[in-house]
């Protein structure tokens, strides 16, 4: 079977992914030997390939949404991570838009919910 995408590409996305290493642009293209410009343009040929494997995460986002999983406020984050409220409201938009983020009470379980259960497992 033919690769999809090349060995180099596949190094590149492992490193940056924030699934795998989350390394910067910056440390991938030196980890790789590579330009940050050479490094983009594997990354948009993998997205033409793989585009599941997108967006990839900042760390900052990556923070902010390990955080918000531990159901810190967001007062806690953003001091925490030493940015303001705009900020954060900003990359919890982001991550929200991307389907990172989901709305706390939308998976919150309630007993009146039993009511509508129509098959219970």
């Amino acid at each position: 079977m033919q690769r999809a995408i090349s060995k180099i590409e596949e190094q590149i996305l492992r490193l940056h992914h924030h699934n795998f290493a989350g390394y910067s642009l910056e440390n991938t293209a030196a980890k790789m030997g590579m330009t940050i410009k050479e490094v983009k343009t594997h990354l948009r040929h993998i997205k033409c390939i793989a585009p599941q494997m997108f967006p990839i995460l900042t760390q900052r986002q990556k923070a902010i949404l390990t955080l918000y999983d531990q159901h810190m406020s967001r007062i806690v984050i953003s001091e925490g991570l030493g940015i303001t409220q705009k900020q954060l409201r900003t990359e919890v938009q982001f991550l929200r838009q991307h389907g990172f983020l989901f709305n706390r009470k939308m998976l919150q379980y309630d007993i009146s919910m039993d009511s509508q259960v129509k098959q219970r497992f």
